[in-house]
């Protein structure tokens, strides 16, 4: 197995997470959190990554599946095909549409 480095990151605001990093690359393998699903409470979960690739000088996970603790959300499994740097975005893309 790889050697790896176990730390708990805990923010000013906000939950906390445990990260599980490569010691040797510094890449990330794998986050345990807890989420605040609707519906459902808080729910621990565990997030792995794969698939680091060099986009532009920056090594992104081209995958990442997170394990949910229950069956009524099982898990998730992300993989992006390609990613684009500098693109142009119009200035408000990262708003949330507004409450109806």
């Amino acid at each position: 197995g790889h050697a790896t480095l176990v730390l708990r990151a805990t923010p000013a605001r906000g939950r906390g997470r445990t990260l599980v990093v490569d010691a040797e690359s510094g890449l990330l393998l794998n986050e345990s959190l807890v989420l605040l699903e609707p519906g459902l409470g808080e729910l621990g979960t565990t997030i792995y990554y794969d698939d680091w690739r060099a986009v532009e000088g920056v090594r992104l996970p081209f995958k990442a599946v997170a394990e949910h603790p229950t069956p009524l959300l099982g898990t998730y499994d992300t993989t992006w095909e390609s990613v684009e740097a500098h693109v142009e975005l119009a200035p408000d893309f990262f708003e949330l549409p507004a409450p109806k």
